[in-house]
């Protein structure tokens, strides 16, 4: 059972050490070793377009509904976590009716 636990841990902190391994390599050009006199090969950097990242708009006052059952039932011993399907289908017409978007677990 630890050893699930370590696996997790040990994944997560490799693929982290992996992510800019590709800008490395690419910052140190080799050169091609063909011409030996160095003036000959001139490396002139090439400035990449990268393109511009910007934030996604947020509705900061957006607002969302969450009914949460238990169990659909005929005889509701437990008001708290338990609803007839009548009044639960009474409900989803009521959201429907003003509108509100409805999304099915």
């Amino acid at each position: 059972m630890m050893i699930r636990f370590a696996i997790v841990p040990v994944l997560l902190a490799l693929n982290f050490s992996m992510c800019k391994k590709h800008e490395t390599v690419s910052q140190n050009p080799q050169s091609s070793g063909a011409s030996g006199s160095p003036a000959a090969t001139t490396v002139t950097p090439v400035a990449a377009a990268s393109p511009k990242i910007t934030k996604p708009v947020v509705d900061q006052t957006a607002q969302a509904i969450i009914f949460c059952y238990h169990l659909l039932v005929d005889k509701v011993r437990y008001p708290g976590t338990e609803i007839t399907p009548a009044a639960f289908e009474a409900q989803m017409k009521e959201l429907n009716d003003h509108g509100i978007t409805v999304i099915s677990m």
